[in-house]
């Protein structure tokens, strides 16, 4: 396992926020939105119910999600069986 330390990390961090920044996460918030209306109205042949209760996405959220995202391809998990 390889131990980095906060300097590191920070580094890390600001190297990331190079490529995604405020403006960015904004967008990404906002299209995420503007797609949720669209489906909504969107003609389809079955109904789902999770764009029937759709709440706006904050960039917090997204933040969090893309983060959990990235960790899920870092990570290494056993396999769950379905």
């Amino acid at each position: 396992m390889i131990r980095r330390s906060n300097a590191q990390s920070e580094n890390a961090s600001e190297f990331f926020e190079l490529f995604f920044d405020s403006t960015l996460w904004e967008l990404i918030a906002q299209e995420t939105n503007k797609y949720a209306e669209y489906s909504r109205h969107a003609p389809r042949e079955l109904e789902s119910f999770e764009t029937e209760i759709w709440t706006r996405v904050t960039v917090l959220e997204m933040k969090a999600f893309i983060a959990i995202l990235l960790e899920m391809g870092i990570t290494r998990k056993p396999n769950i069986p379905l």
